[in-house]
Parts: C-alpha cells; sequence; structure tokens
C-alpha cells in the first residue's frame, strides 16, 4: 500500500571530531533527523556541558562523501571541474540563508515562548576527522549550535515512537497495548495530549499582536522535542526547533521555503509564501502520522514520508491500535480533512484545531474525581444464563444516544448483576470510555448535593452546589462514558410518570438535568415500567428453566432425593425467582439438606416465628402480590438454614449497613472478628451477605429483600452489643469512605429512634457527637452542623453540664473556621474553654483541654489576621473584647503580660503560647496507647514542629524542637503504622531541621507513597502535591539536583491535573512555599 523506499542519509559515526574556529567538538551520538538535517549530541573540549550540533543535508539531492555534504551532480564532477564549484557554491548560498534565517526566526520565537531551541551560532567548520581517519578539509559544511536536550529535560519525538512498542504497563507509560507488534503507535489519549501542548506553543509563535508574529516552517517529527519525561508518562510542553524554514516580516518574497516532504503544504510545493495555515497543514499530517501504524514505523526508522500527502483520513483498521473509534474516529477524521485543504484559506484555524484537541483531551483524561467505584471492575465474572441479554442491552446503549436507559424488574432478578456485567462489556468495546456505579441514595436531591459532591472538588457550601455539581459532570464525562445509577427506587411513593411529568417540582428538573448529561445513563429499578414512556426500556425477566436447573444440579451433587422432577418442583414454587434459586442451591451445598425436604417445607409455606428475624410487609413498589410469596419462601429458607446465634447476631448487625455499603475489614473489625471467622462465611455462602470488589475495596451491601426479612430494631434495646458494634466502628474506620459509611449509620441510627434529634439519652449524644465529627472531616459541613447544633441544644436542655459540651463548641468553631468567619470562630472557641473550665480543672481533661488550646491558637491566628486588614471601629472593639475574654481564659494570672498587645505578631504570639501548653499538657499526661492516643501523638509533633519553625534563628532551641517532633512521631507509628502520614511528615521536617538530609528524603518518600495509596481510596490529591513539594525541598538540601529536578515536572502535571497549574506556571519554590 505505501511507498517505503528507503533514503536514508548517513550521519557522521560517533567519535568524530570537528575543528572549527569557535573551538573543538567531538561528536557523541547522532540523536535524530528532520527533513534538511541531522542532529547529534556533541561535547566541546574545555567545556562542562554538551551541545547539540546540527548539520545541514537535506533528504534528497544531496549526499557525504567523506566528511562532507555535496550535491548529487557536483560529486558525480571530478574535483577541479568549475561547473562542480559553481554547484557547492550555490549550496553554499541556499545553506547559509537558510541559516541566517534560521537563527534570526528563532530568536524571535524564543521571545514569545520559552519552548524553543533556538540557535546560538553558527560554527566555521575548518577539518572534519572520521574516526580512524585524518583530518580532511571539506569545501563547505553547515554546523549549527544549540543548546543541549537532555532525557532530564524531555524526549524526542522519536523515542516516544520507540516506547509506544512496548506494552503499557507502569515502567511503560507511554506504551500501547499490542506489546512487541512493531508498527504500534502510542495510545490516542497521549497523542492528544502532545498535540496539546504543541498547537499551544505554535499560537504563541504566531501570535501577532505586535505585528511580528512567525511562521515555523517546518514541522515534522524530527523538529520536535517534548518537555517532559518517559519514564512517568508526563507531557508538560513540547518545544520547536529548525526555524531555517521559518518566516517572519524580514523574510523576503524570493526567498526559497525550505521544508520536510509529506509535511509541506500544497502552496509551498508551488513556491507560494507560507502563512499559519501552511503549519496548519503540517500538524495534521504529522498527527496523521502518530495514529497511523505504517506512517508512524516509517518515522521510527526515519524513511521518506513523502506518501502522506496522497492519504488523508484513517480507516477503522489503522484507528485500531491507538484505541481510537467509533463517532470520536469521524471526528478525527473530520479534523485530518479539514486540515489537508488544498486551498490555505478553506483550512480549519489553529485555534479551532486547538480547540478540538482540548476538547478531546478532556473528554480522554480521567477526572480528578470519581463518582464511585469503577463499574467494570465490581463486575465478578460470567452472569449465568444473560449473555444474550447482556448482548441485546449494549446493542441499545450503542444505538440510542438518548437517555435514559432503564433496565427493571421484580426484586432479586439480578439487575445489579446484569447492570455490572453490561458495563464491563461496554468498556471492553470502547477501551477509552469510563464506567461509573453508584447506589441512588433515595431522592435525587441527595444524589446531587450528597453522593456526586462528594466525589467532586467543589465547595460543598457554596451557593449553587447543584450547579456547580452538574457542571462538572458535564465537562468531564463524554457520549462514550456509562453512567450506572443502581435501585433508582425513590424514598416517596411517586410514580415514574410523575417524575417525568411537568410538575416543576425540584426532583424533576434534577431528573432532566441527569437525562441531559452527555454519557450514557443506566437506572436499575424495582418499579413496574411496562407501560412507561420517556426512556429505553428493558424489562429482566426469569433465567430459563434450563440454566435455574443446571444451578439447582451444582447445589444438590450428592445429595439423596434430588431428582430433576423434584427440582423442578421447587423452581415452579419459587416462582423460578433467580435470587431465590441461589439461596436454595447454596442451603443445599453447605448445609447438605435434600431437594426433597425442601420442596414439601416450601409447598407447606412453613415458618418459623420463634427467631429475631421478622417478616414486614412487601413495598407497593414491588408491584405483583409476588413479592409476598418470595419473601415468605426466603423465610421458609431461613428457618431451614437454621443460623447460629452468633450468625443471626452477625445478620442483625449487617442491616446496619447502608445502600452505598461497609467495608468488608471495617466490618469484620467493628465485629472484633478475624477475616476467616467461620460465622461470617457462611453467611456469605449461603447468601444472606453480598459484597462487591475485591481485597482492600470489598464492600458489603445487604440485598433490599434481605432487609425486608430483618427488622432493624431500635439500637441499643438489644443490650450492650450494638452499641459495641457502634463503638468498634468509631475505632476502627480510617479511610475517608469508611468515615462516609460509619457517619451515615450513625444518622440512620438516629434518625429511625430519634427522628425529631431530641438526643435524650447519653448514647444518642456520644453516636450524634461521633456523626457530627465524621462529618466535619469529610467537609460536609451542614451534615456536621446538623448534629452539632442538636447536641448544643440538648446539653442546654440539661440541668447538669456534659462532658461533651466543650467539645461541641470546638467543632463549631471549626466549621466558622472553614467558613472563614474569625470572629464567630474566636467565640465558639471561647465558649469551649468556658465550658471546659467550669466542668473542672483543665489536668483532669487533658485531651480535651489540649485540643481546646490548639483551636484556640488557631483563632488568635485568624483574629489577628483580620486586624491586620482593618475592620470597622465598632468590630475592632469587639474583636479585642474577646480577645481579653480569651486571655483570662488562656494565660490566667499571667493574663496581664498580654493587655495592649494588638498587633498582628502579639496574636501569633498568643497562637505560639497556645501550641506551647497544649504540648506540655499532652506530654506530661500521656503514657498510655490507643488510637487517641496515636492522633495525640501526631498533634504533638506538629506543635513541635510548629514551635521549632519559629525557632529557627535560635539554632539550640530548634534542635530540641526538632527532636521532640521526630520523638513523637516516633512514638506515633509504634502504634499505628496503617495512618502514619503525619508521622511520616512531621518526621520529615524535623530531620530537615536537624540537618539529616538523607533521612528527610527518606522519610518524604515514604509520605509520597503513602499519600499516593490515599489518594486511590478517595483522599484529596493536593496531599500528594504537598508530599511532592515536601520531596523537592529535601532532594535540594541533599544536593540531588537531578531527582528535584524529575520531582518538579511531576509537580507541573500533577498540578495540571487537579487545575492548580497556574500557581506553578512562574516561580515553582514561591508557589510551593504557598501550597506547604
Amino acid at each position: 500500500m505505501w511507498d517505503q523506499q528507503e533514503t536514508r542519509r548517513v550521519p557522521l559515526p560517533d567519535g568524530t571530531v570537528l575543528c572549527t574556529e569557535n573551538g573543538r567538538f567531538t561528536i557523541q551520538k547522532y540523536i535524530t533527523s528532520g527533513g534538511f538535517a541531522l542532529l547529534y549530541q556533541a561535547q566541546e573540549e574545555g567545556q562542562m556541558y554538551p551541545v547539540i550540533l546540527k548539520e545541514y543535508f537535506p533528504r534528497q539531492g544531496y549526499v557525504r562523501v567523506g566528511g562532507a555534504i555535496l550535491p548529487e551532480e557536483a560529486a558525480a564532477l571530478p574535483e577541479n571541474d568549475p561547473e562542480r564549484k559553481k554547484r557547492i557554491e550555490k549550496m553554499q548560498t541556499l545553506f547559509d540563508e537558510r541559516a541566517n534565517r534560521e537563527i534570526r526566526v528563532g530568536q524571535q520565537s524564543r521571545q514569545r515562548t520559552r519552548l524553543t531551541v533556538p540557535v546560538d551560532r553558527k560554527l566555521s567548520v575548518r577539518s572534519i576527522q572520521l574516526p580512524g581517519k585524518d583530518p580532511c578539509t571539506p569545501p563547505y559544511s553547515c554546523i549549527l549550535e544549540m543548546e543541549c536536550l537532555t532525557e532530564r529535560q524531555g524526549f524526542w519525538l522519536k523515542d516516544l515512537l520507540e516506547e509506544a512498542a512496548q506494552p503499557c504497563s507502569p515502567d511503560h507509560p507511554f506504551g500501547n497495548g499490542r506489546p512487541g507488534c512493531g508498527n504500534s503507535v502510542p495510545q490516542f489519549a497521549k497523542t492528544v495530549d502532545l498535540f496539546c501542548a504543541l498547537l499551544a506553543n505554535l499560537k504563541r509563535i504566531h501570535s501577532d499582536e505586535d505585528g511580528s508574529g512567525c511562521i515555523h516552517g517546518d514541522i515534522s517529527a524530527g523538529n520536535l522535542f517534548v518537555d517532559g519525561s518517559l519514564s512517568n508518562g508526563t507531557i508538560l510542553g513540547v518545544s520547536l526547533l529548525d526555524f531555517g524554514g521559518g518566516w517572519d516580516e524580514e523574510t523576503g518574497p524570493e526567498s526559497e521555503v525550505f521544508s520536510t516532504p509529506g509535511f509541506r503544504a500544497p502552496e509551498l510545493q508551488n513556491g507560494g509564501t507560507p502563512t499559519p495555515a501552511s503549519d496548519v497543514y503540517a500538524v495534521g499530517r504529522l498527527f496523521y502520522a502518530l495514529l497511523d501504524p505504517t506512517a508512524a514505523n516509517n518515522l521510527r526508522l526515519e524513511r521518506d514520508l513523502s506518501f502522506l500527502e496522497r492519504y488523508v483520513t484513517l480507516t477503522a483498521s489503522q484507528a485500531r491500535p491507538s484505541g481510537l473509534e467509533g463517532s470520536l474516529l469521524a471526528q478525527v477524521n473530520a479534523l485530518l480533512t479539514a486540515a489537508a485543504k488544498e486551498a490555505p484559506e478553506e483550512r480549519i484555524t489553529l485555534e479551532e484545531m486547538a480547540r478540538q484537541m482540548d476538547e478531546w483531551r478532556r473528554r480522554l483524561t480521567p477526572p480528578v474525581w470519581s463518582l464511585a467505584q469503577n463499574a467494570g471492575a465490581l463486575n465478578d465474572g460470567e452472569v449465568k444464563g444473560r449473555d444474550e441479554d447482556v448482548k441485546n442491552l449494549l446493542n441499545e446503549l450503542e444505538n440510542e444516544k438518548r437517555n435514559p436507559h432503564v433496565l427493571w424488574g421484580f426484586a432479586g432478578m439480578g439487575k445489579t448483576k446484569l447492570a455490572l456485567a453490561a458495563a464491563h462489556g461496554w468498556q471492553q468495546r470502547h477501551p477509552l470510555s469510563r464506567t461509573y456505579f453508584v447506589r441512588f441514595p433515595g431522592t435525587l436531591e441527595a444524589l446531587y448535593t450528597d453522593t456526586f459532591a462528594h466525589a467532586m472538588p467543589v465547595e460543598r457550601g457554596g451557593p449553587d452546589l447543584i450547579g456547580d455539581v452538574q457542571k462538572l459532570l458535564c465537562e468531564n464525562l463524554s457520549e462514550l462514558d456509562l453512567l450506572v445509577i443502581d435501585n433508582f427506587d425513590r424514598d416517596e411513593a411517586s410514580s415514574w410518570a410523575e417524575l417525568t411529568g411537568a410538575s416543576g417540582s425540584l426532583e424533576q428538573q434534577l431528573y432532566q438535568q441527569l437525562c441531559a448529561l452527555p454519557c450514557r445513563l443506566l437506572l436499575t429499578t424495582r418499579q413496574n415500567l411496562e407501560h412507561a414512556a420517556g426512556g429505553r426500556f428493558f424489562e429482566i425477566n426469569s433465567l430459563k428453566e434450563d440454566v435455574l436447573l443446571d444451578i439447582l444440579r451444582d447445589g444438590s451433587r450428592g445429595l439423596p432425593d434430588s431428582d430433576d422432577d423434584t427440582l423442578r418442583h421447587i423452581l415452579r414454587l419459587i416462582e423460578r425467582h433467580t435470587m431465590t434459586v441461589t439461596m436454595v442451591a447454596a442451603l443445599m451445598q453447605f448445609t447438605h439438606i435434600p431437594a426433597g425436604q425442601i420442596a414439601e417445607d416450601l409447598s407447606k409455606g412453613q415458618t418459623l416465628r420463634d427467631n429475631s428475624l421478622e417478616m414486614l410487609i412487601p413495598s407497593e413498589k414491588d408491584g405483583e402480590s409476588r413479592s409476598g410469596t418470595v419473601l415468605q419462601n426466603l423465610t421458609t429458607l431461613f428457618g431451614l438454614a437454621k443460623l447460629t446465634p452468633p450468625m443471626r447476631t452477625l445478620l442483625h448487625r449487617a442491616m446496619f449497613i447502608g445502600e452505598s455499603g461497609l467495608s468488608r475489614e471495617l466490618f469484620l473489625n467493628a465485629c472484633g472478628l478475624r477475616p476467616d471467622d467461620r460465622d461470617f462465611h457462611a453467611l456469605v455462602d449461603l447468601r444472606y451477605l453480598n459484597s462487591t470488589g475485591s481485597g482492600k475495596d470489598e464492600y458489603l451491601v445487604p440485598h433490599t429483600l434481605i432487609r425486608k426479612l430483618c427488622s432493624l430494631r431500635e439500637p441499643g434495646s438489644d443490650g450492650e452489643g450494638d452499641a459495641h458494634f457502634l463503638d468498634g466502628l468509631w475505632e476502627f474506620q480510617e479511610t475517608p469512605a469508611d468515615r462516609r459509611s460509619t457517619a451515615d449509620i450513625y444518622s440512620a441510627v438516629l434518625g429511625k429512634s430519634d427522628p425529631d434529634a431530641r438526643l435524650d439519652t447519653p448514647q444518642k449524644k456520644l453516636w450524634a457527637y461521633r456523626a457530627a465529627s465524621l462529618y466535619f472531616r469529610l467537609a460536609d459541613f451542614k451534615k456536621a452542623a446538623k448534629w452539632n447544633n442538636a447536641m448544643i441544644i440538648a446539653e442546654k436542655a440539661q440541668p447538669a453540664l456534659h462532658w461533651t459540651l466543650p467539645q461541641l463548641y470546638e467543632n463549631r468553631a471549626l466549621i466558622f473556621r472553614d467558613r472563614k468567619q474569625p470572629p464567630e470562630e474566636f467565640d465558639a472557641a471561647i465558649k469551649a474553654m468556658e465550658c471546659l473550665n467550669e466542668l473542672g480543672p483543665l489536668e483532669q481533661n487533658p485531651s480535651a483541654a489540649a485540643s481546646i488550646y490548639e483551636t484556640l491558637g488557631r483563632a488568635y491566628s485568624d483574629v489577628g489576621k483580620l486586624l491586620l486588614r482593618g475592620v470597622s471601629p465598632e468590630d475592632r472593639e469587639t474583636l479585642l473584647e474577646l480577645t481579653s475574654r480569651a486571655d483570662a481564659l488562656a494565660f490566667g494570672g499571667d493574663s496581664a503580660a498580654w493587655a495592649d498587645r494588638t498587633e498582628k505578631r502579639d496574636y501569633d504570639d498568643r497562637q505560639r503560647a497556645c501550641y506551647e501548653y497544649a504540648a506540655r499538657l499532652r506530654e506530661e499526661r500521656f503514657t498510655f496507647h490507643s488510637s487517641d492516643t496515636f492522633r495525640t501523638y501526631i498533634n504533638l509533633a506538629y506543635c513541635a514542629g510548629v514551635c521549632a519553625m519559629r525557632a529557627k534563628n535560635e539554632p539550640e532551641r530548634l534542635r530540641q524542637e526538632a527532636a521532640r517532633q521526630l520523638r513523637w512521631s516516633r512514638q506515633a507509628l509504634e502504634i499505628s503504622e496503617r495512618s502514619s502520614t503525619g508521622a511520616y511528615s512531621n518526621m520529615g521536617l524535623a530531620y530537615g531541621a536537624l540537618g539529616d538530609y538523607a533521612r528527610e528524603k527518606e522519610a518524604f518518600e515514604t509520605l509520597l507513597v503513602r499519600r499516593r495509596q490515599n489518594s486511590e481510596k478517595g483522599d484529596s490529591r493536593l496531599y500528594e502535591l504537598q508530599a511532592l513539594l515536601y520531596l523537592i525541598e529535601a532532594c535540594k538540601h541533599g544536593g540531588d539536583n537531578e531527582e528535584a529536578s524529575k520531582r518538579c515536572k511531576e509537580v507541573q502535571a500533577l498540578a495540571k491535573q487537579l487545575g492548580v497549574e497556574e500557581l506553578f506556571a512562574h516561580n515553582l519554590e514561591e508557589a510551593g512555599e504557598g501550597l506547604l
């Protein structure tokens, strides 16, 4: 298909010595080539750093004779032939003109953007000495010197193409999915990243606001250097070289145009003048070359690419290796066609091309938030008997872009498994797509303000939270993405018709917004939608009898009285209900009850009333009277299973779990069980407990029908068991997902047992306090404030002061601090201290006292900043009165020393005094080991770190405080290695203060690993960015500038993903200090 005639030029061998009037240069290695020149890395004698030498050697019409470049016609003539001399002089004139233009245009472009590599000077070559040969004097040689570009700074496009032949992995982030294929191309998403950077740079070069815009004129593979890293997959920018084909206001109309065959615009082939449209043509051809495997292979091997002029668009088979497909392929071909128009004025503009590329990049780059676990990953294997259903559902999603797609059917028929199987199949069909899975929280308002908002970088207390969430969803979801919302059964008993009607309610408006998302939307519901309109509806029916019979056969294998007739009788009794079938099979497999006995009990409708689980009235949204039959059958099976008391207790504990699920590890820890507990695994085997995910990401989610089977009794009324379980959740929650699940459980318990939030028992007050604390840590201040305010109201209604009241006011201070309301923050912190004093001497409550002193210290600092900015006289008087109250509480008899001290530095001194007192209090009082002590040690280390920073001009005190910071960090690690980020952060700072830079770097490297692990579990990636900045400082302290440079690129790449790249655009150190 392709003309692959090889016209490779022979580069100068390594070790060649060039003697010039400017110095002596030794060729170290050949780098790459463009249409007009070869590039080498060379070392100048007497200089420390290498340089790049550029040798003019056009691809066509020239040959190498010895070390010199000659026109083909001249090389064929005798040395003394006048015609030979004339042709060499013509070559010299041509090369000199190009060199002068390249120097001039390159320097002008450098003033517009740093991402250019202009020529520093033209070398006057006296002799060329090939390895093992005598020096010879060339008739003419055009060698240009440029700044050297090394692996530390980035990589060449040729290197990227070599990398694309590797299988994609953490070691080869630019690799492709086709290992060992010599014709592989980079992944489409990486190619788009590359061209977004190239076009951004080219727009700066073209800019003519001051009337002096430049044209590059020779954009091709050999003229690009990527500012980034092959090892970690980052692309920060693209530098342009070789401005010999450039054009500026000084370039005369008679000047010859130089450009690379295959990338040369039609008007340049006919002697026309370059324009921005000429560069657009070349960019389009290069884009094509990186997407087509054959063209990319020719680029890699530096073969002739003139055939590119004959092929404009990609076929599906050509595009497939890059992952490009579907409507995206059509869009790419449209852009390639628009860029290759013969008439320059008809071509797509550079700005429009950049806009289209940026749109593709947003679609292909994973967002900085995660709606939930990846739906494809949640799929736990084949769904028996549903292959045809999966295929039909996928085809429905493929062919119909309008939302919603609704999978409906009776509870327990396998809707969730079918939806997850479809999501897995969707990802296989569309490798560039992303699939998301969330469980519906009961209302669309909660879906937006809780489920979605919790997973996104939005201000939870913002004036238009729903609008901000919708905007982020529209920006980050593409038409090939799939969003699965499971159990779309609303709390209200309203019908589907009411939701899709024209009432104008908030729920209806949000439903319309949801359906307007650019992705595919798949809902699962138990509602009967046989006659519904306003969507694409897919009913899930019972599996075929042969499939269900195979399931029962697998469970009854080896048991007596389990012939096919008996098994078919069971299927008729349970109406071929999928979930009941799997539970019958599990019952036979793990309890060895014969099928005959099960059939007999089911036919009698026998139920056991002596167990603690009650059958509930079926929900109307299940539709038919069938739900009562299913529940009765499940109750019969429950009686046959004869669960032991520990198993029934575990099942009751599982009913606390909300719709969002609970980590399996946290559930077992809260129940005080080992991972291999037999009772727990028996419940899983018998299908009473369901789980999704695997390993650390495995979550327990009780099925709706099992919830109906088990009535959730009021917690606490059965003795201490429930309270111990809820205490265990508090003790062992670690990740953000754990905190969310635990807080929701406390809220659900309180909402069921105390809907008016009276909190009339100490137990309820404790749960409310914990819910408020967890929501606060999750930055869900609306829910935190609800339970915190309820606690304060409840405490004030009591005749006696309760121990939680100081902490409630402290929480209120923290909420006001987040809202940036220093006066209210200060007032709440003072009330927390007043309540604590009323409870008795501070030494009796060392933990609370230390925490409140730290909160008061932060409030002092915030008030000092507010006074520095300036306030009204009335507000100033109020703040000074609050300061006097706070001084009296915090410093007692020493408060007089603080009178009339109202400058910003005075408030900073107050903050330091509060931290020092908190540190002393904790240091003197805490000697036991627990999770609370772990947090105390971390706070102590932090306090010591604050004191160390303030003592940077006092070497001895600095050393003492740093040593204290190190000691408390180590003790924290002795208690818990799992929640260790705070400890390693403090250890790194302490080692840095002590001058132990090797250990400082080691601590921050460990911190970075832990931060990345936490990011995968839902923590903000800003913490990861912070760890990188710490590590950069540690590398600089230890003199490892190369590692620091590498980490700086990681910072810039991550900042770009997080949308804070502006912070690091000019001064990394200054921005880093601000963020830290």
